[in-house]
Formats: structure tokens, C-alpha cells, sequence
């Protein structure tokens, strides 16, 4: 009965691993705005200087991205190294920026053209956490675990 259960954990472990699910929100990243490093940070309003800029990201090879600024889209499509950039020309003032792949939004915020506010400084990377879920990787680990210790243990006992 045990070499069963085993069976039937190990032949949905393999199902759930070679199944084509969707792309992790975190195969998708906006890298740069402009000269700003954005790599792992998380932030919901950016301040630019200069309207003419270029936004650029990673996702896997010949992906679409698409990018929303003010309700108008365009899109972007990652060469073979993964690397999308979407060049923009936006004039002073706010401007909601949302970039979407694989299904889901990626990155989601405010970009206000021209001077900064007193008190408002660059972003540090350094002071915010990255990106990503652990929960899927943590959770094949423990599966996998599991199904090795179940397997020494009714080895041990059926020989």
C-alpha cells in the first residue's frame, strides 16, 4: 500500500514539474528606468528629470512584454539573451507606467517627469528587499525530501 502512495506522489511530482505552466512573475523584471538601476527593488513612484528615457528589463527569450503608459500600449519582445528595452519620450508631470507579461503585471507605478521633492533621494537597492517566491522551490525541496526519506524508510523495512 505504501509503494503505492509513493507511486502515485512520484508520478505527480513528475506531472507537476513537466506540465507547461505559466512563466513566474519573476522571469520578468524592469531592470533600468532611464540611467536608474531597478534591479530588485520595489517602489510604486519614480522620479525623472528628463522625459526622453528608455526603460529596459529582462524576460525569457522571445517573450512579449507590454508596456502601458497613460492607457496607451506597446510592446517590447526580449531578444535572445532574455534583455527588452522600450524607448519613451513623455512630457513633465505624473504618468502611470504598468509593464505585463506572461499573464500578470510585472511592475506597476508612477513616473513623474521633472525635479524631485525635497527629501526624496535615490533609490538604494542596497534598502530594498528583491524579487521573487521561494514558496515553489521551497516546496519541491520538502516534496523531494519527503519522497527520499519515505523511500530509505520502506526499503529499510521491506528488506
Amino acid at each position: 500500500m505504501a509503494i503505492r502512495i509513493l507511486l502515485v506522489l512520484f508520478v505527480l511530482l513528475v506531472f507537476a514539474s513537466a506540465s507547461p505552466a505559466r512563466t513566474s512573475a519573476s522571469a520578468y523584471q524592469l531592470t533600468a528606468v532611464g540611467s536608474l538601476n531597478t534591479t530588485g527593488a520595489t517602489f510604486r513612484h519614480l522620479w525623472y528629470t528628463n522625459g526622453t528615457l528608455t526603460f529596459s528589463g529582462i524576460a525569457p527569450a522571445g517573450e512579449t512584454v507590454t508596456a502601458t503608459i497613460d492607457g496607451s500600449a506597446a510592446t517590447a519582445v526580449a531578444d535572445a539573451s532574455g534583455n527588452w528595452s522600450h524607448p519613451v519620450s513623455l512630457s513633465e508631470g505624473d504618468h502611470t507606467v504598468v509593464f505585463a507579461a506572461g499573464g500578470s503585471n510585472f511592475a506597476d507605478f508612477t513616473l513623474t517627469i521633472g525635479p524631485a521633492p525635497e527629501g526624496i533621494g535615490e533609490l538604494k537597492t542596497s534598502d530594498t528587499p528583491t524579487a521573487g517566491a521561494v514558496a515553489p522551490t521551497l516546496a519541491f525541496l520538502s516534496l523531494g525530501f519527503l519522497l527520499t526519506t519515505s523511500g530509505l524508510f520502506l526499503h529499510r523495512r521491506l528488506a
